[in-house]
């Protein structure tokens, strides 16, 4: 069993959508996923979770037993992807949580499952501090642009702070040909500041948006281009 945690201070970086790809990615391959959505913005769980009552990792860290269809939910997307949903009520403590709270409430419950994925809010404190020191693996999604390079520089300083390491994923990263210009340069400085981080590309199209997202089998080029450079990485 692994614990993986998607960060990046950055907001908008792609991090749910990469939680989701390895989700699925893992789900082809017959493992069983438990998601953990710590953001209170809920992004992941409005995937996975559809249930009306606000029930979920809030609960569980103000005290509540950890209990499959109390708290933790089937997945309506994949019987092999369980879900820890958040909602707005996680606003009040994300941030204040210690760091071992995950481990403490969840390290017996994770038993189940091949793999555990942590989806976190844009920030490196509180609740996404427990998520990485509850995590085998940390992996920043990172999207190229100006406004991605310094957040992403400092998430993996801090993640060496918290006496972890991280690997980056360019999201929708393109080789850049070798004339100038403002994409192009802007690649190279992405690949040389992260050139010993760097584990690979996560492509940014439809297609892959499309399999995040829905409930639909992959097809040969998602299979290609996401699945194998996934299962890859871990």
């Amino acid at each position: 069993m692994k614990i993986i945690s998607i960060v990046n201070q950055k907001g908008g970086s792609g991090k749910t959508t990469t939680v989701s790809l390895f989700a699925k990615s893992f789900c082809n391959e017959g493992k069983k996923v438990l998601i953990i959505d710590t953001d209170p913005q809920g992004g992941i769980s409005s995937i996975y979770w559809k249930g009306e009552k606000k029930i979920g990792l809030y609960d569980i860290l103000v005290g509540d037993k950890v209990e499959l269809g109390v708290n933790v939910f089937h997945s309506k997307v994949n019987e092999l992807i369980d879900i820890i949903p958040s909602d707005y009520r996680l606003d009040k403590i994300f941030l204040t949580i210690a760091p071992f709270s995950l481990e403490d409430c969840l390290k017996d419950f994770i038993k189940a499952y091949d793999y555990v994925l942590i989806d976190t809010p844009p920030t490196l404190q509180g609740i996404t501090r427990a998520s990485i020191f509850f995590s085998d693996k940390i992996f920043v999604p990172c999207e190229i642009s100006t406004q991605s390079l310094n957040p992403t520089i400092y998430t993996l300083d801090s993640i060496k702070e918290n006496k972890k390491t991280a690997k980056v994923i360019f999201v929708g990263w393109k080789d850049p040909e070798e004339k100038n210009g403002f994409q192009n340069n802007l690649a190279r400085e992405f690949k040389e500041t992260f050139k010993k981080e760097l584990i690979g590309v996560i492509p940014k199209n439809v297609s892959t948006i499309s399999f995040s997202s829905e409930t639909k089998k992959p097809s040969q080029s998602v299979k290609e281009n996401v699945i194998t450079p996934i299962l890859g990485f871990v």
